[in-house]
C-alpha cells in the first residue's frame, strides 16, 4: 500500500499509546482522502510497511475519550422512561401513625419512627446529595407521584426540578389538573436507605419508573445538634413539608400488571 509521507508527521513522544489498525490493501488512501480525515489526524497516524498503520493517540486524549464514554453511558442508562397515557397508580400512600416506637440506631444517627409508610408511585425526578451531615443520612431525594401525577399525559405538561432539598413543579396555564390535586398527588421524599442493598436499588431508579417503597417516616438526631423531622401529611407545602423516609424495601413494578388503567 502506498502512502504519501508528506501527509504524516513522525511523533517522538514516548508517552503515546499505539493502536494497530488492520486495513485492507488499497482502501486506506482513497477512503480517507475522500472524507478529508487524513489531514485532521496527520499528527496521530504513523505509516508502517505492509497493510498496517499505527494510530498514535496521546494519553490525555485516550483518558478524555474514556470519560466521555462513561458520561454518555450514564446519561443513556438514566434516561426517563415513558409510560402509556392514562396508566396510573391510583392508590394513595398508606400511612399508619405510631403512638410510640423504639428508636433505632443507623450509623451516627438515632431514628425515631413516627409512622409506618408504604406507597406505589412514579419516579418523577431524582437528586443525589454528597456533602454535609444530611447527605450522610439521606443521600438521595426522590420526587414521587401517585394518582394523576403518575399519568404520563399529566406529567408531560409539568416540569419537575429538585435542589437544596426542595421540590418544584412548574406548568403553563391552564394547569393540566387542579393545583391542589397536583400537590396532594406528589411529594419530595428524603430517602434514608436501611442497608446497602436498598441504597444500590435507590440510586439506580430512573424517572418514569413505577416503584413500591416501604418503611417508616422518622425523626432523626445526629452528630452535634443535628435534628431533622419528617412531615406526616401530604397536604402541606413549603419548608418542612417533605417526608424523611427510612426505606426498608424497594420493588420495581411491572407495567401494566401491577398498575391500574383508569378508564
Amino acid at each position: 500500500m502506498q502512502l504519501e509521507a508528506g501527509l504524516f508527521k513522525q511523533s517522538a513522544a514516548a508517552t503515546h499509546q499505539s493502536y494497530v489498525v488492520e486495513l485492507q490493501h488499497g482502501r486506506f488512501r482513497n477512503s480517507w482522502e475522500q472524507d478529508g480525515i487524513i489531514r485532521a489526524v496527520a499528527d496521530c497516524v504513523l505509516p508502517r510497511t505492509g497493510d498496517q498503520v499505527i494510530i498514535n493517540l496521546p494519553r490525555w486524549l485516550i483518558v478524555l475519550l474514556l470519560v466521555l464514554l462513561v458520561l454518555a453511558w450514564q446519561q443513556w442508562s438514566s434516561r426517563p422512561l415513558v409510560q402509556p397515557d392514562g396508566l396510573r397508580l391510583s392508590q394513595a400512600p398508606r400511612q399508619v401513625n405510631l403512638a410510640s416506637a423504639t428508636s433505632r440506631q443507623l450509623g451516627d444517627f438515632s431514628l425515631k419512627p413516627r409512622a409506618r409508610f408504604d406507597l406505589q408511585a412514579r419516579v418523577l425526578s431524582t437528586e443525589r446529595y454528597r456533602l454535609g451531615v444530611s447527605a450522610d443520612l439521606a443521600p438521595l431525594d426522590l420526587a414521587l407521584g401517585w394518582g394523576l401525577m403518575s399519568d404520563q399525559a399529566i406529567v408531560d405538561r409539568i416540569t419537575v426540578s429538585q435542589g437544596a432539598r426542595w421540590f418544584i413543579l412548574r406548568w403553563d396555564l391552564p394547569p393540566p389538573a387542579p393545583e391542589t390535586s397536583i400537590m396532594q398527588s406528589s411529594g419530595n421524599m428524603h430517602i434514608i436507605p436501611a442497608d446497602d442493598s436498598v441504597r444500590k436499588q435507590a440510586f439506580s431508579l430512573r424517572p418514569g419508573e413505577f416503584v413500591a417503597l416501604s418503611g417508616y417516616l422518622v425523626d432523626a438526631q445526629g452528630p452535634g445538634d443535628f435534628r431533622w423531622s419528617s412531615s406526616l401529611s401530604r397536604d402541606d407545602i413549603g419548608d418542612g413539608a417533605c417526608e424523611l423516609f427510612l426505606v426498608e424495601a424497594i420493588k420495581r413494578l411491572q407495567v401494566p400488571l401491577e398498575a391500574s388503567m383508569d378508564g
